[in-house]
C-alpha cells in the first residue's frame, strides 16, 4: 500500500503528528513541483496518543486531496505504525476503515509513502512541515 516517491505524482504531502512541552498536534505541507503551496495545523487534546495525532493528520491529508481536487498526490509518513493500519487487511478501528476506504476509491489519486527521514523533524509547527523531499523507502 505505500510505495516510492515516483514522478507520477504532481502533488506531494508531508504529514506529521506529534506532541510538544504536553501539547500534541499534528499538520501537513502540500508541496507542488518542489515548492510548499499550502500547510494546515491542527490542535489535538493533549490526552491524545501519538499514533491519533499521526492518523488525524493523515486523514485530514485525505480529506484535503479529495476536497481540493487536487491531481495525484503522495501522501507522504514517518508514522510506519499508521501505515501499516491503513496497509492491514483486517482492521476493527472505524475511523482507520473510513480512511482506508477513502484512499481505496480514490487509489489512482491518492498515495501512500513512508519516509524514515522525517522521524528527526517531530512538532506541528510550519518549521517541521517545511521539510525538503528526500527519497522515500518502504
Amino acid at each position: 500500500m505505500y510505495e516510492e516517491v515516483y514522478s507520477k505524482w504532481e502533488n506531494r504531502i508531508l504529514t506529521d503528528g506529534s506532541r510538544q512541552n504536553e501539547r500534541m498536534g499534528c499538520g501537513f505541507a502540500h508541496y507542488q513541483d518542489g515548492f510548499q503551496i499550502d500547510f494546515k495545523v491542527f490542535k489535538l487534546s493533549d490526552a491524545s496518543l501519538v499514533f491519533m495525532a499521526e492518523m488525524t493528520s493523515i486523514r485530514e491529508t485525505v480529506e484535503y486531496v479529495i476536497e481540493s481536487g487536487l491531481g495525484p498526490t503522495q501522501i507522504i509518513s514517518d508514522s510506519r505504525s499508521s501505515l501499516m493500519a491503513l496497509a492491514s487487511t483486517y482492521e476493527k478501528r472505524s475511523f482507520i476503515n473510513e480512511i482506508k476506504r477513502k484512499i481505496k476509491f480514490h487509489k489512482h489519486k491518492i498515495g501512500l509513502c513512508w519516509m524514515k527521514a522525517l522521524k528527526a523533524y517531530t512538532g506541528n509547527k510550519r518549521a517541521d512541515l517545511s521539510l525538503p523531499l528526500y527519497p522515500c523507502r518502504s
